[in-house]
């Protein structure tokens, strides 16, 4: 007597498009419930389905419980290691991403591992991460995924972003083309902030994600804002909310930890800053504006003036002149907007902002402010359109040695309590005052530039040599200025 033949279903090929229709409709547990236990792919598929919880506690036992012989197990182990902010263990696997096949799961496991490799790389700021993510585009696209096309592109304008190179409108048009979840259209508005950010922006950046974001807690305080941290915990304690009222605060520390650009771009930009405020403190500074790198548009404008402030003070600096005048005027010239960038110079940085307001080309918004600094000019202090006259010639004398980076001369106790008095009572609102002859020095040093005409430079020069009071000064801001090359 024969057997009955007995049928045994093959399970089923995964299909990449069925598996993103589950994964937009179901929640993340909903998801992982729904694999069903003889699916060739399920400790893969769950794992995957875990990373929507956002929550190790969750992400950490389904990694554990991989099995790594499945189809799909390579991409999504990469996956919940990126997840996990374990960049470096993803990056040890850059060069495994190539698709084993041309089935459905090896294009989906292949799209996988490139995802999570490209964000790493983003994260640590590599050069590949933008190859890797083009290539997970690629793949999405041979995959027909829409939701994982538009996630793909999204996050390869947000690895342009974090190296000062975003585009709003690309991520735009990126969030238009599909239907996008909200938890997908808040995280592109973090990314245009971020870019709004280093476009000096400071408002959008607010608009986009609200006062209560790390990026809008540190686009208030480029706007000169309160910060009122918000009482969520992970954010009252994130050092990137530390950071936000380091920049509105003067004696609040700078924390460490923040090493995400563009904020890691603003921390160091602020501890050259407050350097240069330090006696003594130019030289080292000149080492430290050495090694920073930005393509930020705010942040090349800032950079470059901390270096004319710099040398001003007699550091040695690496940069050219010219390296140092292309670098503020390409951040110029990509910013869109440029007075909030100003109006904050103006309150933590005066001597930058006056500085870079005297250089030719600069933005009217810089050129508005200058009288609304106190300008040490020699024998007077020049603040509001009026001529405020110090005493004697001590004011001279000093602006003199000053540009010679020489040490004042010791004067008379009597003298010196009589120039201390007309200082104090001159109505300065508390503003805190800048010296002339380091703007001159400033402006001397960037106006050596090679590629230029002198005509505009010679002119920048001339007006500052007008602004001077007091013979001996005079004389010598205007020999100091028709010497180049020096």
């Amino acid at each position: 007597m024969t057997k009955p033949l007995v049928l045994t279903a093959l399970p089923s090929p995964f299909d990449a498009v069925e598996w993103e229709g589950r994964h937009r409709r179901m929640s993340w547990y909903e998801l992982a419930a729904s694999v069903d236990d003889a699916d060739p792919n399920v400790t893969s598929l769950r794992l995957l389905a875990s990373l929507g919880s956002r929550q190790d506690a969750e992400v950490l036992p389904a990694l554990e419980r991989l099995n790594t012989a499945e189809p799909l197990a390579r991409g999504a182990r990469l996956q919940a290691l990126n997840d996990l902010k374990r960049y470096a263990e993803v990056m040890a696997h850059a060069r495994d991403t190539f698709p084993t096949g041309h089935s459905q799961a090896e294009l989906f496991d292949a799209a996988n591992a490139s995802f999570a490799v490209g964000l790493s790389a983003s994260v640590l700021e590599l050069p590949e991460a933008e190859t890797h993510l083009h290539a997970a585009t690629l793949l999405a696209r041979a995959l027909r995924m829409s939701n994982r096309i538009q996630l793909c592109e999204l996050e390869l304008e947000g690895a342009r972003a974090r190296i000062g190179e975003g585009n709003i409108e690309a991520i735009d048009r990126i969030m238009s083309a599909y239907e996008a979840p909200v938890a997908r259209q808040q995280h592109a508005n973090r990314l245009k902030a971020d870019i709004a950010l280093t476009l000096g922006d400071y408002r959008m950046a607010v608009s986009l994600v609200g006062p209560t974001d790390v990026r809008g807690l540190v686009a208030t305080a480029l706007l000169n804002g309160e910060v009122y941290l918000p009482d969520t915990e992970a954010i009252r304690t994130s050092p990137y909310a530390q950071l936000a009222l380091a920049l509105r605060h003067p004696d609040r520390p700078i924390p460490d930890g923040v090493t995400i650009r563009p904020f890691a771009g603003y921390a160091w930009l602020l501890r050259v800053a407050r350097l240069l405020d330090e006696p003594g403190g130019a030289d080292q500074a000149g080492t430290m504006l050495a090694s920073i790198e930005t393509k930020a548009a705010d942040q090349l404008v800032m950079l470059g003036g901390l270096i004319l402030r710099a040398h001003a003070l007699g550091a040695e600096v690496q940069q050219s002149p010219q390296e140092v005048v292309d670098m503020i005027r390409a951040g110029w010239g990509r910013m869109t907007v440029h007075r909030p960038l100003a109006l904050y110079l103006r309150e933590r940085m005066p001597d930058v902002l006056m500085i870079l307001a005297h250089l030719p080309g600069a933005p009217a918004e810089y050129v508005d402010l200058v009288m609304t600094l106190p300008l040490w000019v020699g024998n007077a202090v020049r603040f509001e359109g009026r001529v405020l006259g110090l005493p004697a010639q001590r004011g001279a004398s000093m602006q003199a040695r000053e540009l010679a980076l020489k040490v004042p001369t010791r004067t008379h106790s009597m003298k010196k309590k009589r120039y201390s008095d007309a200082w104090e009572n001159l109505p300065l609102q508390g503003r805190p005052v800048v010296s002339l002859a380091r703007v001159a020095r400033a402006v001397h040093w960037a106006a050596q530039t090679t590629a230029e005409p002198p005509g505009p430079w010679e002119l920048a020069l001339n007006a500052l040599v007008r602004l001077a009071r007091g013979d001996e000064f005079v004389q010598k801001l205007s020999a100091y200025v028709t010497v180049r090359n020096t």
